[in-house]
């Protein structure tokens, strides 16, 4: 989505946005524990409508946003909740590496449960 909105505006905001982004989710991320999630991107301020969709058609049981409130602000993760019946949390660390390592932590978890 950043990538595409870099693409289509040519800021350079969203290519380093979505570049930092899949920088840390290549560190933590392991294919096994997450054939059930689905990841889906928001801006800073706001739901995209597409993300917004397939929120809506997804009904998940629980949504995890990845990063602290300079990646994704509190009214997002408060806007987040109407998409689901179950909890809206956040995973942060001090900085990225410190968030990419405890999004491994939860993908861990989440795998061994499975």
């Amino acid at each position: 989505m950043l990538l595409g909105l870099a693409a289509a505006t040519g800021e350079a905001d969203y290519r380093r946005r979505a570049e930092a982004t899949l920088e840390a989710f290549a560190g933590a991320v392991k294919g096994e524990g997450l054939r059930a999630a689905s990841f889906l991107l928001v801006a800073r301020d706001a739901v995209p409508p597409a993300t917004a969709a397939e929120l809506a058609r997804l009904r998940p049981a629980r949504i995890v946003v990845l990063g602290g409130a300079s990646a994704v602000s509190d009214g997002v993760v408060a806007a987040l909740q109407q998409y689901t019946s179950g909890a809206v949390t956040r995973l942060a660390g001090g900085d990225r590496y410190a968030t990419a390592a405890a999004v491994s932590q939860l993908v861990s978890e989440f795998a061994a449960s499975r």
